[in-house]
């Protein structure tokens, strides 16, 4: 009885957070379906057949056993996921020259820590040991949520989260065994990986939802500290600036079009200077501004993403400069497998002296998911990049992907 109760509080808790649509087993496919409207419908039913041993309880720091004890008493359920991944590639250089590279990677070990507090308040850590290029180990705690529920419509949260931008960055967070497809577009990869969006936010969040006869509408204000001098690393004991960015989001689903989301928002920033010129390009106090536009609709076994994000910076003394990124995704499920194909493209500012480093990008891929067993999947997936570089010459890159990923 425990593993059931705990864990289907565990993902009750997950879908309210971060609107989090994993991508189940073959077993629950049609729920998959429908986990645009309802994602926390989706995650009840799927608990029917996920019963895993190596979900641990704790009770007061030692392992619960599983009794009828008390259920007033906090507990704390521990769930991950994990993936391995192959890779060859094929570098082309404008004016000559190739190189190819091949190598088999170990993905992060993504734990989530979870525990319900009280009634109201509940407690969320995403917490990942993600190996670097010098064979180290590096842990990173990308989640740590503290949540207070009003009522069914409105919560506050504080802590780190991953920013309301559009729809991805809600649903799917660092586990690949989320998300359909092997990695994440370009414009949304982490601030170490070289994306243009900041991901993660430390601060409030304040999160709503009202329905109407027409619409479902929901929405997200987060207030935190901003961006760094540069994008990397978040600031997270610190603020460069004394104002505090602002990020809204808001979504709408209109009940006339059964499976149809649309969204849009805006962020709002002042970056600070930047003196150190071995971290980056040396700039004054920056402003900016980034909008974003989403829709996703899915029908019968087809599924469409699609957002758009576009990034202003002006002032420091620095010319205006605006950049730019977006992707579309569409996948069809059919039992077990799930082809899919994605185009996504990066395009930065030649003025733009925070993002001064980045490539243009502009990326196809085309691939198939397989659920091969109970939060089990296999990946396969061919990509073409085009690549404008921003120092040195221009590219083609050829990318075969090969990934086993899973939960537990």
């Amino acid at each position: 009885m425990y593993p059931k109760t705990f864990f289907l509080t565990f993902c009750l808790l997950v879908a309210s957070l971060s609107a989090q649509v994993a991508h189940p087993p073959a077993t629950f496919q049609r729920s998959r379906i429908k986990a645009l409207e309802s994602s926390i419908r989706r995650l009840e039913t799927k608990l029917n057949s996920l019963e895993s041993p190596s979900r641990i309880l704790f009770q007061n720091g030692e392992e619960d056993e599983e009794d009828e004890g008390d259920e007033d008493e906090a507990k704390l359920t521990i769930s991950g996921f994990g993936h391995v991944q192959f890779d060859y590639q094929h570098v082309s250089m404008t004016g000559g020259g190739t190189t190819n590279n091949d190598a088999f990677a170990l993905g992060g070990l993504d734990l989530f820590l979870r525990s319900q507090l009280n009634e109201k308040v509940s407690f969320l850590n995403e917490t990942v040991f993600e190996p670097n290029s010098a064979g180290e180990n590096v842990l990173d705690v990308e989640r740590l949520i503290i949540k207070y529920e009003i009522n069914d419509d409105f919560n506050i949260q504080a802590g780190r989260f991953h920013s309301s931008f559009g729809y991805w960055n809600r649903a799917y967070h660092h586990g690949e065994f989320l998300s359909t497809s092997i990695g994440r577009p370009d414009v949304l990869k982490f601030e170490d990986d070289g994306g243009l969006l900041p991901i993660h936010i430390i601060g409030l969040l304040f999160e709503g939802r009202q329905e109407t006869e027409s619409f479902e509408f929901a929405g997200n204000l987060e207030i935190g500290n901003g961006r760094g001098p540069v994008p990397d690393p978040p600031q997270i004991v610190v603020d460069g600036t004394l104002g505090k960015s602002i990020n809204l989001h808001l979504t709408a689903k209109p009940k006339a079009i059964e499976g149809l989301e649309v969204g849009v928002g805006g962020y709002l920033d002042r970056i600070p200077v930047n003196t150190d010129a071995t971290k980056g390009t040396v700039h004054g106090k920056l402003n900016e501004s980034i909008f974003s536009f989403q829709t996703t609709y899915q029908k019968d076994e087809w599924v469409f993403l699609g957002e758009a994000f576009f990034i202003h910076h002006g002032g420091g003394g620095s010319a205006s400069a605006d950049s730019s990124g977006y992707y579309f995704q569409l996948s069809y499920q059919q039992d077990d497998w799930t082809p899919y194909l994605r185009f996504d493209a990066i395009h930065v500012s030649n003025q733009d002296v925070y993002f001064a480093t980045l490539d243009d990008r502009r990326t196809i891929a085309l691939g198939v998911r397989y659920d091969f067993a109970e939060m089990n999947a296999l990946k396969l997936q061919v990509s073409f990049t085009d690549v404008n570089a921003a120092t040195g010459a221009d590219s083609e890159e050829w990318t075969f992907s090969s990934q086993w990923s899973f939960g537990f």
